[in-house]
């Protein structure tokens, strides 16, 4: 765990902590383990297609800039929306079948649905996508809202989808922690006045900075130590 010094509350009971009346968590990265099978389902169509694109490029440009790694080879629209309709093909098929959950989450969730604090997940995924991960894995009994890409107009680092996600739990931004794993997701959280603790990402923790963050944990079981902690 790599606490900074957390703004008002860097102890671990203090008053400021209890009164968190919910707990944000973002999907891809934190409750899943679903980055490296976005870029196998990436990598499925540069290979089959034989584009002249490498690992570093999609780093650079989906991980990094946010932008589709196929974008700037000359494709008209049409020719990128195939592309990237098949890549959606391969990742949503994988979603049903690979072993994604990260270790730990059920014991961190269980142990938080017996206290008196709300749950929701904000994700900048699509819906589609979220439908398959919260059946599969039966994590719907333990939220108490969802909101995807498809519920606001403008996706991390924009605010919108933790300030709704907020306002469906009836909880304002004082009121509700973050928890992030990427550099888009803690600057959403603090663009919207939320505090956050960064799960940190095992593939991309290198490229981010994570500035803002209150604290950075290593791993769920960590993470789940540290906030069972502050919220007894």
């Amino acid at each position: 765990m790599y606490l900074k010094q957390l703004r008002k509350y860097h102890s671990g009971k203090s008053e400021q902590m209890k009164c968190f009346n919910a707990l944000l968590f973002d999907m891809d990265g934190v409750i899943v383990d679903t980055e490296l099978l976005f870029w196998k389902s990436t990598y499925s169509v540069i290979r089959k297609r034989k584009l002249p694109l490498t690992y570093e490029d999609f780093v650079k440009k989906t991980i990094i800039q946010g932008v589709s790694v196929f974008s700037g080879l000359n494709f008209t629209d049409s020719q990128l929306e195939e592309l990237c309709a098949e890549r959606d093909r391969y990742y949503m098929e994988s979603l049903k079948t690979h072993d994604i959950l990260n270790p730990y989450v059920f014991e961190l969730l269980n142990g938080l649905s017996k206290k008196d604090i709300k749950l929701g997940i904000g994700t900048s995924s699509w819906k589609m996508y979220a439908d398959i991960i919260m059946e599969r894995f039966g994590l719907s009994k333990y939220f108490d809202g969802i909101i995807t890409r498809d519920d606001v107009e403008n996706i991390k680092p924009s605010p919108d989808i933790y300030l709704k996600l907020a306002k469906r739990l009836e909880v304002g931004p004082s009121e509700a922690l973050v928890i992030e794993d990427s550099d888009k997701g803690v600057m959403a959280a603090g663009n919207g006045k939320f505090q956050v603790l960064v799960l940190m990402n095992p593939y991309y923790s290198k490229f981010y900075r994570y500035e803002g963050a209150a604290g950075l944990f290593r791993d769920v079981k960590e993470l789940e130590k540290y906030l069972s902690d502050i919220l007894s």
